[in-house]
């Protein structure tokens, strides 16, 4: 075939296509960079499907970065739709990052003290964001993904067959198959972005004069203790990474991974946790005594306060959503069906704690327990990539473990491979005098993006199920 006929066949076939869109009885989106939906209602979307893709671009970090270069601001009706999107777009284009609900209060404040949103506007974005972030429903992500690219990619073709109409009479067939292609490639971003590591030196660049220059910008998902967040690469548990605690039998791992639970809730995140071996209303009894600093045993006679504090503490908490399995059965798989299955219901999890790996069950078992084990927590770390979350578990200490004063990467049981996987491995130790003093020593065992090797001595009250209640200072192991 010719350049000429090869071209005339693109040109021909985006018209067709161009066409087709325009008469398609499907909802289309208009991409017109100066003009709303509203002002071409028969094509665009309509008020709810808005709320929904605004939604997403506010609590899914997956949908963001798909739709990237799609979507402006200027394509909702809304006011306060169009000014909370175009500030999630604008922090995405900056950093490179999707911000949690945490940077997006952050970075709304920001633009409202810069005047960059008029004060009277306030109060009505404020109840947007908290119906978008509560009450909007963000189920079927991919089918919303193939919409906004296919409308969006019926837009380009439209646009450009007005462009290359008089390049076609002028015979410029170069000019016009360029022009052709690039429409032609608009679509979503494939489900893995390439990150070009000379190019976006500058998004880095900017990351890190932020946090000089004492800018909030929230990296991980807080673990509730400044101090230990920021002794995390991450600034607390990082996303798309698998952190865990060690401890001997009986060491307060499972405390610690309520207090993890609670302390990510009470900043504004979203949490789900699945035990494998204690009961939700145990779990749910230890939380009651945690938040309303309550011993076990006063939960019953002083029920009134502990409601009182529950309740007062849940309108400024993110979701903390509990899941409970017989040991030995649930899978991996069974984790990935469950993280979606609420995103289905509208909920974006943050921090999936696992209490705990070692009661898990391979999704492919193998008559070799080191061949379980890695998959297990292979498919654990699969999880907080895809899904952009963190995954947060706990192991137990082999038996010299248990006996040494500190348990550091070489105590863990059974399979040295849990060490390699994890991202971030915490043990907890203590002495009996420590213990009868309410300490501990927190052993960063290891650590992938920063030294460990440090112990930090803590203050507890487990009597009132609180891992943490003060850190008394950090010192080598």
């Amino acid at each position: 075939m010719s350049e000429t006929a090869e071209v005339e066949s693109i040109y021909a076939a985006a018209l067709e296509r161009a066409a087709a869109a325009h008469t398609s009885s499907e909802p289309s989106m208009v991409f017109e960079p100066n003009e709303s939906y509203g002002a071409h209602e028969e094509e665009g979307f309509d008020e709810a499907f808005q709320t929904k893709v605004a939604a997403l671009l506010l609590r899914d970090a997956t949908f963001l970065a798909r739709t990237e270069g799609l979507i402006s601001s200027k394509h909702f009706d809304d006011v306060a739709h169009s000014i909370v999107v175009g500030l999630v777009l604008e922090h995405y284009s900056y950093y490179r990052q999707h911000p949690d609900m945490a940077t997006f209060v952050t970075i709304f404040k920001k633009a409202v003290a810069e005047k960059r949103i008029p004060e009277d506007l306030r109060p009505a974005i404020t109840e947007t964001v908290k119906k978008l972030y509560q009450k909007t429903d963000i189920s079927n992500r991919d089918f919303v993904i193939d919409q906004v690219a296919q409308f969006a990619k019926a837009q380009a073709l439209a646009q450009a067959v007005l462009k290359v109409a008089d390049l076609v009479d002028k015979r410029k067939f170069k000019d016009v198959a360029k022009i052709m292609q690039d429409a032609l490639d608009v679509g979503a971003n494939d489900d893995i972005a390439a990150y070009d590591f000379w190019e976006e030196i500058n998004a880095r660049s900017k990351q890190r004069a932020a946090e000089l220059a004492g800018v909030t910008v929230v990296k991980g998902i807080s673990t509730g203790f400044r101090q230990i967040d920021e002794l995390l690469y991450r600034k607390g548990w990082g996303r798309k990474e698998l952190s865990m605690y060690m401890g001997a039998a009986k060491s307060g791992k499972t405390t610690a991974l309520i207090n993890s639970a609670i302390g990510a809730s009470l900043a504004g995140f979203n949490v789900m946790y699945v035990s494998l071996e204690v009961a939700c209303d145990v779990i749910a009894a230890r939380s009651d005594a945690n938040i309303s600093g309550k011993t076990m045993r006063e939960l019953v006679q002083e029920f009134e306060k502990v409601e009182s504090a529950i309740s007062g503490t849940a309108a400024r908490a993110g979701r903390f959503v509990m899941h409970e399995f017989p040991a030995r059965q649930f899978k991996p798989a069974d984790l990935r069906r469950l993280v979606n299955r609420h995103r289905q219901k509208g909920i974006v999890f943050d921090l999936v704690i696992v209490d705990y790996a070692d009661l898990m069950a391979p999704d492919h078992r193998s008559d070799d327990a080191h061949e379980n084990t890695t998959e297990i927590y292979t498919s654990l770390r699969a999880i907080a990539q895809e899904e952009n979350i963190a995954v947060l578990t706990a192991t137990q200490a082999n038996r010299e473990g248990a006996k040494a004063g500190v348990i550091k990467d070489i105590h863990v049981a059974d399979d040295y491979e849990k060490i390699r996987i994890c991202d971030v491995v915490i043990s907890i130790n203590y002495t009996d005098e420590e213990r009868a003093r309410g300490e501990c020593r927190l052993f960063f065992a290891a650590q992938r993006n920063q030294e460990g090797g440090f112990a930090v001595r803590v203050k507890q009250d487990l009597a009132r199920m609180k891992f943490i209640t003060s850190v008394l200072g950090i010192e080598p192991a």
